[in-house]
């Protein structure tokens, strides 16, 4: 639940912090979504190793991981970290997931343009 400060307090926590609360605020909405984008990559990582390879439900799951790592690569540069390789060992990112990244899925036959 969110604390309201008066207006001493956050002159008082800018004095001693030099650090607006407005930035504080703003890194912790950045740590947020980070995590978030690092869940979603973590669980389409997860249904990925469940599919068969090969199956349309594999294609689907590669594109959707492919997806999920683009976000979450997005929202790291947005950090100021420029190097995923670490990342990608620790999720265990597959080379076929990374070479859809930023790309487009293929249209289902017969979908309206």
């Amino acid at each position: 639940m969110p604390v309201e400060l008066s207006h001493d307090m956050i002159r008082k926590f800018e004095e001693i912090s030099g650090i607006a609360p407005i930035e504080v605020q703003a890194s912790e909405e950045q740590a947020y979504s980070l995590g978030k984008a690092g869940r979603d990559v973590e669980m389409a990582i997860i249904r990925l190793n469940e599919t068969s390879p090969g199956s349309s439900e594999r294609d689907e799951c590669l594109w959707d991981a492919s997806d999920a790592v683009w976000r979450y690569f997005i929202q790291r540069e947005a950090c100021g970290v420029r190097d995923h390789r670490q990342a990608i060992r620790f999720y265990g990112i597959p080379g076929e997931v990374l070479a859809r990244l930023g790309g487009t899925r293929p249209r289902k036959s017969g979908a309206a343009r």
